[in-house]
């Protein structure tokens, strides 16, 4: 599937559930999905990896705890389920 198709129905799915700053959630779960990698095509297992990472954000978890680390003052933390996550 086409990246830009993939993007699509990300937007698709954060707009329905009420998030209107969706392009950062989208590229940083893209990012992860292709490993910083440059590509125009997901594979099926990356598309599918991609709209299950959309889903688990659009029912309100942390981007932090989907992409597995944050960073605070320039410094990066490793995100487990035993942190607190400020909002």
């Amino acid at each position: 599937m086409k990246i830009v198709e993939a993007k699509n129905k990300a937007k698709e799915i954060l707009i329905s559930a009420g998030y209107e700053n969706y392009n950062f959630f989208i590229e940083q779960l893209l990012g992860l999905v292709l490993k910083d990698k440059f590509a125009n095509e997901l594979s099926n297992q990356e598309f599918k990896s991609f709209i299950e990472l959309v889903q688990r954000k659009s029912k309100g978890e942390p981007i932090e705890k989907l992409i597995g680390h944050v960073e605070f003052f320039g410094c990066k933390f490793i995100y487990s389920d035993n942190v607190l996550t400020p909002r």
